[in-house]
């Protein structure tokens, strides 16, 4: 038996440069650490540390280092020194103490064991491969196929459940034989057998019960600004993503607030339309986000703005650089070209770390959007009249009360009729990525049954679903490789959504206010009208004149897709060459939004990902 595996050293371009390799055979009594290049001990994000038989290797940032000191009763250590300590006192269980982003392996001499690990939200990634017995790991899929010297092949599977919108459920990865560790869960690997277990488990976290609603608005504030202080350590040059909506704005003024307490500065970046939007198109919507990220600067005098065009880059080159580091399709490519223009002027300025808000809407900016079934069904019909009163005086109608009331239990076929009905478009897999509706059958996903989890009616395991469904560790890794610039996200702090999951349902919406939780909390530190907008930011609304430049590389690139057997299976190609056929000179309704920003563009997004596997040029 031998155990290999990488992690990423001090170079972010070369894969074959400052790398830790640890390897243990079984013809040799002790375990070799080898370098590329590097000595050991702290090089880039990766950390090593060996003693008492063991060895750990770290990536990532580990946060309540001074709690866990105190525990194992240790002095002030570095990072890998403390998880070494961590698994001698725990062994196998350490992670569930250990709050940060990271990922880690740690070789057990005496077990003759290793054990990878990513933390709960997955904000740095691990990969892996067995074969005859052996372990190969990598921080990268490519890391891990250049460790075994196998070739690069789609995974058809992970093809299907990217096309369904449920790319994230299993450990796949879109490269064959290789799979990841998914966040919150460990892999042990001992005796050539792998056995993965989750030890971040949410759902058996008890609902916290406070006398006064406005103690769980403390709380969240509390939690957030814990988040934002272990993100932003003295001496870093800070830069935020900064949204009109209330995830990113709640992120940029908690960290202004405390830089200014430091009498240092905050960069905020906020991309915008470079053409002029008709916002009839999209109801409920606000298209143009710098009037109100123009509040939030104007109210903190630390904060340097920075607009960026959504046009500012073109899509065919981002997709390939984003697509090569992140080693999958982008879902939003038309997002993709403002995020990568905004962490290259990032890495312009010289900022070291980039906060982002990514998953917030799953937990502090959450609607309670389950919680007028739960408490319907659950036989709160008081609170429930209460819940649907206070609705109806924020502006919603019965139809949309009833849709709340009635969606989780209707079958699939009802709920999109009331979907129609309320002027909404049905955003099934089919429709939202261009797939044959026969592949994904095929491959045991149901088209018209998204999104995963319409039918469950309890909030909280609801969204412990969709935060499975969401894998950000390799967006991040290659924001750091092809910036430099640290990507970090207080939303996803496990601090910040073990609270956030333990608030009850009806505390994201009291008095029929959505997202009322974060907008207490952040009450006199947002300015009202940003705090109290009730509709939603759409990025890239202005893609159309855009895209229009990118039509002849799009029906170019859609005939070298058609030369793909496995595009050519998953995809329908003639409904694309059609839409690209009778290309308007302007989007005039929802539907053609939909049509052109979404199907055509993902459809693009991952043919063009296949093609570039199977015709060897993925990584390039």
């Amino acid at each position: 038996m031998s155990i290999l595996g990488v992690a990423p050293g001090d170079s972010p371009d070369n894969l074959e440069r400052g790398l830790f390799v640890l390897a243990y055979t079984a013809e040799s009594p002790r375990t070799k650490w080898h370098s590329a290049g590097v000595s050991l001990g702290v090089c880039g994000h990766s950390v090593l540390s060996s003693g008492h038989e063991c060895c750990v290797l770290l990536d990532g940032r580990i946060d309540n280092g001074a709690d866990l000191s105190g525990q194992l009763g240790i002095g002030e250590t570095y990072p890998a020194e403390l998880l070494l300590h961590a698994y001698l006192y725990w062994q196998n269980e350490f992670p569930r103490h250990v709050v940060g982003d990271y990922a880690f392996a740690v070789w057990d001499g005496r077990q003759r064991s290793i054990l990878l690990g990513r933390d709960a939200a997955g904000y740095r990634p691990l990969h892996y491969c067995i074969r005859g017995g052996e372990l190969y790991f990598a921080s990268t899929a490519r890391g891990v196929l250049a460790l075994t010297g196998m070739r690069a092949i789609a995974d058809e599977q992970k093809v299907a459940a990217w096309l369904a919108l449920d790319a994230d459920s299993t450990d796949r990865t879109f490269f064959e034989g290789v799979s990841r560790v998914p966040p919150g869960h460990t892999l042990l690997f001992e005796r050539g057998r792998a056995t993965a277990r989750a030890f971040w488990e949410p759902q058996k976290m008890p609902l916290l019960h406070l006398a006064d609603p406005r103690e769980y608005a403390e709380g969240l504030h509390s939690v957030l600004e814990q988040a934002v202080r272990d993100r932003i350590a003295p001496g870093r040059k800070i830069g935020s993503q900064l949204s009109g909506g209330l995830d990113s704005s709640s992120v940029t003024v908690t960290a202004a607030e405390q830089l200014t307490a430091r009498r240092e500065r905050l960069t905020a970046f906020t991309a915008v339309p470079a053409v002029v939007v008709d916002e009839k198109l999209f109801p409920g919507r606000f298209v143009d986000e710098r009037s109100h990220a123009a509040l939030i600067t104007d109210s903190y005098p630390n904060i340097n703005p920075v607009l960026i065009s959504n046009h500012a880059e073109p899509m065919f080159p981002v997709l390939d650089r984003m697509s090569a580091s992140t080693e999958r399709p982008q879902l939003n490519p038309l997002n993709a070209i403002w995020m990568h223009a905004i962490n290259r002027a990032a890495q312009q300025r010289g900022l070291d770390v980039m906060l982002e808000a990514v998953i917030g809407n799953f937990t502090i900016s959450y609607s309670g959007a389950r919680a007028l079934p739960m408490l319907f069904w659950g036989g709160r019909l008081d609170a429930a009249t209460r819940l649907a009163a206070g609705y109806m005086q924020a502006g919603q109608g019965l139809l949309s009360i009833g849709s709340r009331v009635l969606g989780p239990v209707l079958p699939t076929f009802a709920r999109n009729q009331i979907t129609l009905l309320r002027g909404r478009s049905i955003n099934i897999a089919a429709q939202a990525t261009g797939a044959r509706p026969e592949f994904l059958y095929a491959h045991g996903h149901t088209p018209q049954d998204f999104p995963r989890g319409g039918r469950i009616i309890d909030g909280k395991a609801c969204r412990i679903l969709w935060l499975g469904m969401t894998d950000l560790g390799m967006y991040v890794s290659a924001g750091q490789r092809l910036f430099c610039v640290e990507q970090s996200n207080p939303t996803s702090d496990r601090r910040v959504m073990d609270f956030c999951l333990s608030v009850p349902e009806e505390q994201y919406c009291l008095g029929g206010r959505e997202r009322s939780l974060i907008r207490d909390a952040m009450a006199g530190k947002l300015p009202d009208k940003v705090r109290l907008e009730r509709r939603k930011g759409l990025q890239a609304a202005d893609f159309f004149p855009h895209l229009t430049l990118e039509r002849d590389e799009i029906e170019r690139e859609l005939d070298r897709m058609q030369q793909s057997e496995l595009i050519s299976r998953a995809i329908d190609l003639p409904a694309l060459k059609k839409l690209t056929a009778r290309w308007p000179a302007n989007i005039s309704d929802t539907r053609e939004w939909f049509d052109y920003c979404l199907k055509l563009t993902r459809a693009i997004s991952i043919g063009r990902f296949v093609r570039r596997i199977e015709d060897g040029t993925v990584f390039s």
